[in-house]
C-alpha cells in the first residue's frame, strides 16, 4: 500500500519541508480583490496546475491559491519568475534561499514565489504568492530551521483536534488547504524516538492504521539538511494522517530540537521520486 502511494504525488512538510520544511503554497488575502493578472502569469514551460484560486488558511489567515508541477528543476523556476517580475515593475524585497522563497512588491501588493525540490528524479512544484498584507511565515520558519531561534508561543492559526500535540511544543506553521487537508508543524524539545512514540500510540489508540516507515535515505534526498529524520503514514477510512520529524541544528541555541510536521489529507501535494521495489 505505502509503495503505491509513495509513488502518487506526496507531501511529507513543509514541511513543511522544502529545501527545510518546503512548504510553499499560493496565497491570496481575502480581503484583498483577486488580480486576474496573477492567474494569467506566464508558466514555465511543460509545467501543469495542479490546483488553482483555493480557499486557503494560513496562520489564521484567509487566503486563496494556485500551486503549479513543473519537470524543470527548481532554481530555472525560481529564476524564471524572478526575471519576469523584475522586468515588469516589481522589486524583489526578500529572498529566502533556505526555503526557496521569493518575496516582490509592487504598490500595496506582495507576491510571493515559492519553489519545493521533490528529489532529483522527481518534477518540483512552484507556488505563486499574492497577499495585501505581510506574509511572515518565512522569517519565522528560515531561522527556526537553521536552529537559530527557539519559538517562545505559538503562531496563529489551529491544530488538528483529531491529532494530539506532543506536551511543550510549539507551533510554527498552520496550513488548512482544499480538500480538508492540513499541515501542522512544531517545533518540540524532546528526542525523534519519543515523539514518534507518542504519536503511535495516540493515533493507534484512536484507530488509526500504521502503515510501515518509508526508508529514512528517500527524505533525506528531499531534506538533506535535516537529521534523524522519521516517517510514519497512518490510514483511517478515506483519511491519512503523515508525521514527519527531523532534529535540526543546535549551534546557534546550543540545544537540539526536532521539527514535527503533521500533515494529513495531501498525498497529492508533491511529487516525490517513487520507492524502489525491494
Amino acid at each position: 500500500m505505502i509503495k503505491d502511494i509513495f509513488k502518487k504525488r506526496m507531501i511529507a512538510f513543509f514541511p513543511v519541508l522544502g529545501g527545510s520544511l518546503g512548504i510553499a503554497l499560493v496565497f491570496l488575502s481575502a480581503a484583498f480583490a483577486l488580480d486576474l493578472n496573477l492567474w494569467n502569469l506566464p508558466q514555465p514551460e511543460g509545467s501543469t496546475v495542479v490546483w488553482e484560486d483555493q480557499r486557503l488558511q494560513i496562520n489564521g489567515a484567509d487566503a486563496f491559491g494556485t500551486h503549479l508541477r513543473s519537470p524543470q528543476k527548481m532554481d530555472d523556476v525560481l529564476n524564471f519568475y524572478k526575471g519576469y517580475f523584475l522586468n515588469n515593475g516589481w522589486e524583489l524585497k526578500d529572498h529566502f534561499a533556505g526555503q526557496n522563497t521569493m518575496v516582490f512588491s509592487k504598490k500595496e501588493k506582495l507576491i510571493y514565489v515559492v519553489g519545493q525540490s521533490n528529489g532529483e528524479d522527481a518534477p518540483c512544484d512552484v507556488y505563486v504568492i499574492s497577499s495585501a498584507t505581510d506574509l511572515d511565515f518565512a522569517k519565522t520558519i528560515a531561522p527556526s530551521f537553521d536552529g537559530g531561534i527557539i519559538l517562545q508561543r505559538d503562531v496563529e492559526g489551529k491544530d488538528l483536534p483529531e491529532v494530539p500535540r506532543y506536551p511543550n511544543s510549539r507551533r510554527m506553521m498552520s496550513m488548512l488547504m482544499p480538500n480538508a487537508g492540513a499541515m501542522l508543524v512544531y517545533q518540540v524539545p524532546a528526542d525523534p524516538e519519543e515523539i514518534t512514540g507518542f504519536y503511535r500510540g495516540s493515533l493507534e489508540a484512536a484507530g488509526w492504521q500504521l502503515a510501515r516507515p518509508l526508508r529514512p535515505e528517500l527524505l533525506s534526498a528531499v531534506y538533506p539538511q535535516a537529521k534523524k529524520i522519521g516517517f510514519m503514514f497512518f490510514e483511517k477510512g478515506n483519511e491519512n494522517i503523515f508525521i514527519t520529524t527531523s532534529v535540526l541544528p543546535k549551534e546557534a541555541t546550543g540545544k537540539e530540537m526536532t521539527v514535527v510536521a503533521v500533515v494529513k489529507n495531501l498525498q497529492e501535494e508533491f511529487a516525490y521520486p517513487p520507492e524502489e521495489e525491494e
